[in-house]
């Protein structure tokens, strides 16, 4: 068969990173605090996604899925980038050849707290400000032109657990983007939701529920797109004694896939 891709990645604040050339920071959605999520090997889908409106599909009756896992406080750079380090081993400046640099400062608890974005002639063009919680979660990134206007702002919300459950991205124009999370008491993704919105309404674009076997693998993706549903994909593994995966086989739209030997 042929595949069938519905890509998921990070878009968020399209008018921050597209004048800087890199992303903006991206919560991890485990709580930054001493307690982590129990996410075993294979829960591909409990970290932190967006699906892209209008995702390319290929001919066929498969689908796949590609996430995107992003720390907030480890810069984003871009892969064929030069990038310098401080002390600590942080990036505190990354360049591309042509197209501009990005400077990095961070906070007393080392969190990236401010991006500098320039162009090729070194000339800024933006700065993106990162703010955090008392637990070291990203709660609002606010960009400012270089001539002092506002540039878009995202505000970043958890539950009593520290996960992240929502991601409003405020464009400034009355345009708005909402990412929801809705997670088991263990912090695994049961259902993402992907939401456009303008001044004069807003449109569920697309949704992903997951289901998972006892050892927090994924074992069942369903995906919607415009409230319709698009296809699933569905995770069969087997397991030695000792819990580790052996195999894992891909079923999309009931047909198989992939199969995939794993070392123990």
């Amino acid at each position: 068969m042929k595949r069938k891709t519905l890509v998921m990645g990070i878009i968020l604040a399209v008018s921050l990173a597209a004048a800087c050339g890199f992303k903006a920071p991206v919560p991890i959605e485990a709580p930054a605090s001493n307690t982590e999520a129990n996410v075993s090997e294979g829960s591909e889908t409990s970290e932190s996604k967006k699906v892209i409106a209008g995702a390319e599909q290929t001919e066929g009756n498969e689908q796949s899925n590609t996430i995107v896992k992003k720390n907030p406080q480890e810069p984003l750079t871009a892969p064929d980038a030069k990038n310098e380090y401080d002390s600590d081993g942080r990036v505190v400046k990354s360049e591309v050849e042509g197209q501009g640099y990005d400077t990095f400062a961070y906070d007393e608890a080392g969190n990236l707290s401010e991006q500098k974005c320039y162009d090729e002639a070194g000339e800024l063009i933006t700065t993106i400000t990162n703010e955090y919680d008392s637990n070291g979660n990203v709660i609002k990134s606010q960009g400012v032109n270089s001539d002092g206007s506002e540039g878009s702002v995202l505000t970043y919300k958890y539950d009593n657990n520290g996960y992240l459950i929502e991601i409003y991205s405020d464009y400034g124009n009355g345009d708005y983007e909402k990412d929801l999370y809705k997670r088991d008491a263990a912090g695994r993704e049961l259902e993402y939701t992907f939401i456009s919105g303008t001044k004069d309404g807003e449109t569920e674009v697309q949704k992903l529920e997951s289901e998972y076997d006892d050892h927090g693998n994924v074992i069942h993706e369903t995906f919607y797109s415009m409230g319709k549903k698009m296809g699933e994909n569905k995770y069969v593994y087997t397991y030695d004694n000792a819990g580790n995966i052996t195999n894992k086989e891909t079923y999309s739209n009931d047909g198989l896939t992939e199969e995939e030997p794993v070392e123990p």
